[in-house]
């Protein structure tokens, strides 16, 4: 049996997968913060003081060993004076507009979506800002 096929038979136990998949995240999530820590020009000791943690805390962030908690990566945003955006890769490219729409429905290019007060929103793409990395945010009544 080859690794890729070994690989796809594990990843059929939904617990194996779980935990193969927050492994990855946890990695990515560690190398982010190592490029940050360094482009900012902190240690881990100086970093871990700024945020009322260990050393320790920040390596084990690091080295992927462990999730971090969104708190704590808010956190760390707020040491490096900027912030932490969380969102699903497809939404990259897309701009939330509010309409007058209750129900989730789809026309054409154009999803509709609904937040937790209920309100809908109309997602349009290309409206994503790719120097600030953020959505330009849209306002209209109806669509």
């Amino acid at each position: 049996m080859d690794l890729k096929t070994f690989e796809q038979k594990l990843l059929k136990d939904p617990e194996f997968r779980k935990e193969y998949y927050n492994k990855d995240l946890a990695f990515e999530i560690g190398q982010m913060l190592i490029e940050a820590r360094i482009i900012k020009g902190l240690t881990q000791a100086k970093l871990a003081a700024m945020v009322n943690t260990k050393q320790s805390g920040i390596a084990r962030a690091e080295n992927g060993t462990t999730l971090p908690s969104l708190s704590f990566l808010k956190k760390i945003a707020g040491a490096l004076h900027t912030y932490l955006i969380v969102r699903f890769g497809f939404m990259e490219k897309h701009v939330i507009k509010t309409t007058d729409k209750s129900t989730n429905t789809k026309q054409g290019d154009l999803g509709y979506v609904q937040n937790q007060s209920h309100e809908a929103y109309t997602v349009l793409p290309g409206h994503f800002n790719d120097r600030t990395k953020t959505f330009n945010y849209v306002y209209a009544q109806g669509n």
